[in-house]
């Protein structure tokens, strides 16, 4: 089985995650970003990954102190390699403290990609805006 941490989040996304659940070996907790990693590294291991993945997860800015706090304690750890992967779509103009707040926490983000859109969902912001890649890791000394 897979154990897959969950972060807080709409009714709809969670109600969708968790019937995936019932219907794969996924075993899915709630994670709320910034709080401990214990359940993380309870579900996981703490060595048994290199890569964490995340899309869509930086549009409200009343979650980037904890979400940076959480990705600050992942790819920090001594002799860590772990890298970080996020992808965005801007939907506000607020979205850009959360990348000076990785960077003012040490963090290395380097844009990969950016990808026109394909659909109409994005009118909250703009339709124009493209789907960006971003890579994050530990800042070399």
């Amino acid at each position: 089985r897979t154990r897959c941490p969950l972060p807080a989040t709409d009714t709809d996304t969670h109600t969708s995650t968790h019937a995936l659940a019932a219907s794969s070996n996924l075993v899915i907790h709630q994670y709320t970003w910034g709080d401990s990693l214990d359940l993380v590294y309870g579900a996981v291991g703490e060595e048994n990954f290199d890569l964490v993945i995340g899309a869509e997860i930086t549009a409200i800015s009343g979650g980037h102190a904890g979400l940076v706090k959480t990705l600050v304690k992942l790819l920090s750890r001594r002799g860590s390699k772990i890298e970080a992967i996020l992808a965005e779509t801007r939907r506000n103009h607020l979205q850009h403290a959360f990348w000076d707040l990785l960077a003012h926490a040490g963090l290395e983000v380097s844009q990969v990609a950016s990808y026109a859109q394909t659909c109409e969902w994005n009118l909250t912001f703009s339709k124009d805006e493209p789907v960006s890649i971003f890579r994050i890791r530990k800042r070399d000394p």
